[in-house]
């Protein structure tokens, strides 16, 4: 089948965990225009324990000193179809640099590319570094662990790109990136790679 049919339901299962979240959404400011439920409330909580169990961890939202952002982008591709394309784990560093180093391999789910370097489309994941890891598309491979962050893209407009992340907020939260001229403000955040979703595999899974 096509890669539309494994991001519809990428996107499906992105915008249902989002509602069982309560749709916490930020303006491109990052200020809370709708506040969600949080990691900690019981659903919430055990919902992120699935997370957790798939990488083989015991850990739910309660264990708030456990960050789940990798582990909510891992559950979501799993959901989708892709675990036998996309090996899931606990830091989104080692997705990221994945995708780098299958910069250029056709059979690859994503290709690590620096940011505005492609055009970014649904199912795309974005990711850059905390503040202060130091790290850019050039170093990340041979930095190997870093702090960082990872969203999956849910829509595109001439306007901007909006994404959906877990963690966020301590919630799974959407929000949108400003585009000028079709390109992300490399100011916005310590980018590290966008990685491109592949037509060639995503049009295997099913």
């Amino acid at each position: 089948m096509s890669q539309d049919v494994f991001v519809s339901r990428l996107l499906a299962y992105l915008h249902s965990e989002h509602q069982f979240f309560g749709g916490q959404t930020y303006d491109k400011d990052d200020s809370v225009i709708q506040e969600g439920y949080q990691e900690c409330e019981p659903a919430q909580s055990n919902r992120i324990g699935e997370y957790w169990s798939f990488l083989g961890h015991d850990l739910n939202g309660k264990d708030r000193d456990w960050p789940w952002s990798a582990a909510f982008i891992s559950f979501m591709l799993q959901l989708s179809g892709a675990e036998k394309f996309f090996r899931g784990s606990i830091r989104h560093a080692d997705y990221m640099n994945q995708a780098i180093r299958d910069r250029d391999n056709l059979m690859a789910l994503y290709n690590g590319f620096k940011v505005n370097e492609k055009e970014v489309k649904v199912g795309d994941i974005l990711g850059y570094g905390r503040a202060g890891a130091g790290v850019s598309y050039d170093n990340a491979l041979a930095t190997g662990r870093y702090t960082s962050h990872c969203d999956i893209v849910i829509a595109v407009t001439d306007q901007e790109v909006v994404v959906i992340g877990g963690n966020v907020g301590d919630s799974v939260t959407a929000r949108p990136y400003i585009l000028s001229d079709g390109k992300l403000d490399e100011s916005r955040r310590p980018w590290i790679t966008h990685m491109s979703l592949s037509h060639t595999i995503s049009e295997m899974i099913y």
